[in-house]
Parts: structure tokens; C-alpha cells; sequence
């Protein structure tokens, strides 16, 4: 369904399934695609447990080497 938006309204996207610990992928995969920034969303806890519990939220943003924008 996002996907068929993004189309719609012109914006270029790819999508790829990774196997691992999430962090990690997450990270492999922004390199292997040389990606420009790197968008998740995060569950209902709240920002302060994401934080505090070590979330792959949390995790991706403090090792990222490219921008990292967190959705509630």
C-alpha cells in the first residue's frame, strides 16, 4: 500500500527484507545502499522506555552515519 502511494505521488523507493539482529541490519543495509537517511518507527511505549530499554530505535540512531528519523 505505501508503496503504491509513493508511486502515485512520483517518489522514488526500494524495499529489502534483511535477516538478523535489526540494529545491525538496519545499518548493513543504509551502507549497502548508500542510503541518505534512515526512517523508523518506534511502538507505543514511549520515547523515554525506547530510549532507556536499548531499543533497535535507539541503537540505529546512536550508530548511524547518516540521518536517522524516528516515527511515532
Amino acid at each position: 500500500e505505501i508503496r503504491e502511494i509513493c508511486l502515485e505521488e512520483k517518489i522514488d523507493t526500494e524495499s529489502h527484507i534483511y535477516a538478523g539482529k535489526t540494529p545491525e541490519e538496519i545499518l548493513l543495509a543504509a551502507k549497502d545502499y548508500n542510503a541518505s537517511l534512515i526512517a523508523m518507527g518506534y511502538d507505543s511505549k514511549g520515547i523515554f522506555k525506547e530510549i532507556f530499554s536499548g531499543s533497535a530505535c535507539y541503537r540505529v540512531a546512536e550508530e548511524s552515519t547518516v540521518p536517522v528519523l524516528i516515527i511515532p
